[in-house]
């Protein structure tokens, strides 16, 4: 597991940053161009910290990339919550092949049309994904905030987020749903997998999502963050008992057990920090 904090990781990533841009400026290659990475076509800006990480990394939390691949099965059925760019809606959907789908939300206008341009550099792709900008939420039609984080810049910008150093970007033009109002109005069937990284929405999200995770019992992708739990008003400890009481136990990546008792995973988790784990049906 990655033990640094976020700031931890946005600044390796400006170190790594000023080599590359320093670099493309002596060629005269602009910060903002089409890449190909991972199979995948890529419109990038260099300065955004999502992008970056797929130019140099070929792709976003390539270990997670990993692990989706040897879960899924073409034709499973897939969903990306707070799908942002793509970083991993366009990955999931490469996985689950012609004959699967892939459920992707993005509330913020930014990443959503962002999220659109690289699909649309993948025609082959576009059949399989249902993307849509919505904010999932415990309560149909809730009100949407006017601002959520969504980029990461690289460079020095106004405004962003004291800890995690993003930037919030407008949701207007998004709606707001529940995931089993969501799931029902798609038509599909079951989920194999969800992927959840919200930046502390996620126990809203996880509470509008019961008969779906009943019904379905996917493999969950969970970013787990206890400070911006806190931020958004609820202790860590409601996210894991809301995981655990809906009978899932937490995994790394490669298959080792995590502790169901919200101090003892906490501790595993670094200050001001998150770590990505699986969360699996019992």
């Amino acid at each position: 597991m990655n033990l640094l904090s976020t700031r931890q990781k946005i600044f390796i990533a400006k170190c790594a940053h000023r080599f590359v841009k320093a670099w493309r400026r002596l060629r005269g290659l602009p910060s903002k161009a089409e890449f190909t990475r991972g199979g995948l076509r890529w419109m990038l800006d260099l300065n955004e910290g999502i992008d970056f990480s797929i130019f140099l990394l070929g792709s976003f939390e390539p270990d997670a990339v990993r692990c989706y691949e040897a879960r899924l099965r073409p034709g499973d059925v897939a969903i990306d919550i707070g799908a942002n760019i793509g970083a991993h809606t366009l990955h999931l959907a490469r996985v689950v092949g012609p004959e699967g789908k892939v459920l992707a939300f993005e509330p913020t206008a930014y990443a959503h049309a962002k999220l659109r341009a690289n699909l649309a550099l993948n025609p082959e792709l576009v059949p399989r994904v249902t993307l849509r900008q919505l904010l999932l939420m415990d309560t149909p039609g809730a009100a949407v905030p006017e601002t959520i984080c969504s980029g990461w810049p690289l460079t020095k910008e106004e405004g962003l987020h004291p800890e995690h150093l993003g930037m919030p970007h407008t949701t207007a033009g998004a709606g707001a749903s529940t995931l089993d109002e969501a799931v029902e109005a798609a038509g599909v069937g079951r989920i194999a997998f969800v992927k959840l990284d919200v930046d502390g929405h996620e126990l809203s999200v996880l509470r509008g999502a019961t008969k779906t995770l009943r019904a379905s019992r996917p493999v969950i992708l969970i970013e787990l963050c206890p400070h911006v739990c806190v931020e958004h008003g609820y202790p860590f400890s409601d996210l894991v008992q809301c995981i655990t009481g809906l009978g899932y136990r937490f995994e790394t990546f490669n298959g080792r057990a995590l502790p169901d008792d919200p101090a003892a995973l906490e501790k595993l988790i670094p200050a001001k920090g998150g770590i990505n784990v699986l969360a699996l049906p019992r």
